[in-house]
C-alpha cells in the first residue's frame, strides 16, 4: 500500500471488511515520511463490513471494478467522496 502510495496511485479498490480496511489505513497513515494518501472505493468483501456500509459501494466488488475501470477511461470517477475521523492509539504500559 505504501509503495502505491509513493508510485503515485491516485485511487485503491478495496475489497475486505472492518479489519482489512482498518489494516489498510494503518499502513497509508501510520509512522514515517507521508506520502499523498489516494483515495479509496470500498466494498464489502469481509465478515463485519460496518466500514463499507456506511461509505462504500453496494454492489458486487466485480461490479464496482468494471465501473470504476469504465470511468476512468472516461476520464471522470463516479461515486460519492465521504470524510471519516481516524482513531489513532498507541499502546502503553499498564502500571504494575
Amino acid at each position: 500500500v505504501r509503495r502505491l502510495c509513493h508510485e503515485g496511485t491516485e485511487l485503491i479498490l478495496l475489497n475486505g471488511g472492518d479489519g482489512t480496511i482498518q489494516m489498510t489505513l494503518t499502513a497509508l497513515l501510520g509512522g514515517g515520511p507521508r506520502e499523498p494518501v489516494p483515495l479509496l472505493a470500498l466494498t464489502r468483501g469481509g465478515t463485519s463490513n460496518t466500514i463499507a456500509g456506511d461509505v462504500g459501494w453496494q454492489e458486487a466488488p466485480t461490479a464496482v471494478l468494471r465501473r470504476l475501470l469504465a470511468a476512468a477511461a472516461a476520464g471522470s470517477l463516479p461515486g460519492r467522496l465521504a470524510e471519516r475521523p481516524v482513531l489513532h492509539l498507541e499502546s502503553a504500559r499498564w502500571p504494575e
